[in-house]
């Protein structure tokens, strides 16, 4: 079972990898929001927590010249695409790991690759992979690197150390944030770690904004039954103190607008 899973998560990893190699990056959703960041950058710090394995986020910011940081501690990190203690634009928090994050399983440590480069190295055949830090490999035909990635399961395990301090870290910027946009998120049930982390730290007077697709507008039924079990209500009952506005245009459009 381990070494199935194992074999699931590395086509995890090669699929969202491949997916940003192809990427066209001149779609005007994420030009619009990559507008944005750089426009609010100058005002307010701005950090992005996702649970999104794809580097898209990432090689946007390296095409529009925008800084970011995991976040890392250099204990436990080997990062080649920029020095941890630079100044950066962006705080990226990807709480459920990310698609070029490889952990070593002799040292622990985890080597971000650049490029989406962990895909070829996972499936290079004539290649041996080796750990960036330490320098411990297997035989070609076992190996040494593991995708760094929380799986889409109910029970999810962040006890390692780059998870609580990720974690940790998102604690402590939700907590002093003033205005939270959520984008695609239906706040689902399921989710109760992201919930219980949100509804534990975000601030009584923090502004939230929604940011869904038409579909989710519960002003498209008039059966309460239904409106019941659409996102808006799960974010008013979780965030009854708030100020809460609703945007069912998309992404695009919200993000065309500022």
């Amino acid at each position: 079972m381990d070494e199935i899973q194992y074999s699931i998560t590395r086509l995890f990893i090669y699929y969202f990898s491949k997916s940003v190699q192809e990427h066209s990056f001149k779609q005007g959703d994420y030009q619009n929001f990559i507008r944005y960041i750089k426009k609010q950058k100058t005002i307010n710090p701005i950090t992005i927590i996702t649970t999104n394995w794809d580097t898209l986020v990432e090689e946007y910011c390296k095409l529009y010249g925008i800084k970011y940081s995991y976040g890392f501690q250099t204990l436990y990190t080997s990062i080649d695409i920029q020095n941890p203690m630079d100044k950066f634009d962006i705080l990226l928090l990807k709480i459920h790991g990310s698609a070029n994050w490889l952990k070593c399983l002799h040292c622990g440590a985890i080597s971000v690759f650049e490029n989406d480069k962990a895909a070829d190295s996972l499936f290079e055949d004539e290649k041996q992979e080796r750990c960036a830090i330490c320098g411990q490999g297997k035989s070609f035909a076992a190996q040494s690197l593991q995708p760094e990635i929380i799986t889409p399961t109910m029970l999810k395990s962040f006890s390692n150390r780059v998870y609580s301090n990720l974690w940790g870290a998102a604690s402590t910027e939700i907590r002093v944030a003033t205005h939270i946009i959520f984008i695609g998120y239906s706040f689902p049930i399921a989710d109760f770690d992201f919930r219980y982390m949100m509804q534990k730290n975000v601030s009584p007077t923090a502004k939230i904004n929604v940011v869904l697709h038409k579909d989710d507008d519960p002003a498209q039924t008039d059966k309460n039954t239904l409106k019941r079990l659409l996102p808006e209500k799960r974010y008013r009952d979780a965030f009854p103190k708030n100020k809460i506005n609703f945007y069912y245009r998309g992404f695009k459009k919200y993000f065309g607008k500022s």
